[in-house]
């Protein structure tokens, strides 16, 4: 396997960008790229983008980690905020989205996921102040084969 890296660039007042930095990396065979779906929210409400990462370990078990951002505009180590029993979660089936869904001032994570019987499930990771996630509610459920 390779490295994994979450690379920064600031904007610059003019538009442009500056150089980019490693904020944070993984050496090879500890993360593989191709299990990995970002997605990026101020989940601990201090007014900074946070990144999220859902990760697929395979045989239906997946990981949830949170990269909250420094004021350097880098991040800090990845946090394991949620992990599924194994079986019970294949990240292939979901598709992460971020939003502050429960107006509290924080981001969480709202997952359309399809089910085995065919049909479509929003499930949503709710952040809490250090911008973890502890787990999922359920949520609007389509019919078999209707999404």
């Amino acid at each position: 396997g390779e490295a994994v890296a979450l690379h920064t660039i600031l904007s610059r007042p003019d538009g442009g960008f500056q150089i980019p930095f490693d904020s944070w990396q993984v050496p090879a065979g500890n993360w593989n790229w191709t299990r990995v779906q970002l997605t990026a929210g101020d989940y601990d409400g201090d007014g900074r983008t946070d990144v999220a990462t859902m990760y697929d370990y395979g045989g239906g078990e997946s990981g949830l980690f949170t990269f909250i951002a420094g004021t350097n505009g880098g991040f800090g180590a990845s946090l394991n905020s949620w992990k599924s029993p194994v079986g019970t979660w294949w990240s292939e089936d979901a598709r992460p989205v971020s939003g502050d869904v429960d107006h509290d001032g924080r981001a969480d994570i709202a997952a359309v996921y399809n089910l085995p019987d065919g049909s479509s499930r929003f499930r949503t990771f709710r952040s809490g102040p250090d911008g973890l996630f502890t787990g999922f509610v359920e949520g609007w459920q389509s019919t078999p084969g209707t999404w």
